[in-house]
């Protein structure tokens, strides 16, 4: 008798939105997953600094992300604090969120706006 490892189906959903820099700090439901997910990849960007963030997320709220921006040459930085963090170098504008809680739909980021913020897109695959 051979033994074939157990495959288990992976449940995914790709879900966008945004986040206004007057909508500024506070938090953000996210929903659309149609399960409780277990993690999420995050991309979102800011157009106008040219900045882009890339984060996960898990069901222990353990987060990471990277970071780059513009200016002049490009610059990279990484957090273990939050699961977005983008930045206008020119003005020091910056919104950043943490990944607050996994829920049964999709998840709950709180933001935090430094200065004006900046305008937020972002996209995430949530996995189950």
């Amino acid at each position: 008798k051979h033994g074939f490892p157990t495959i288990q189906a992976v449940q995914s959903k790709i879900v966008t939105g945004s986040r206004t820099a007057a909508a500024g700090a506070g938090t953000q439901a996210v929903t659309g997953a149609g399960f409780a997910p277990k993690a999420a990849i995050v991309l979102a960007y800011e157009v106008a600094a040219k900045s882009h963030s890339m984060g996960i997320v898990d069901s222990a709220a353990a987060e990471a992300e990277l970071t780059t921006f513009l200016l002049g040459t490009a610059s990279i930085r990484g957090s273990t604090t939050n699961v977005i963090d983008l930045v206008d170098n020119a003005t020091g504008d910056e919104m950043s969120a943490v990944g607050a809680s996994m829920d049964a739909d999709g998840l709950t980021f709180t933001w935090t706006k430094t200065l004006n913020g900046v305008e937020v897109s972002w996209m995430i695959l949530f996995l189950g």
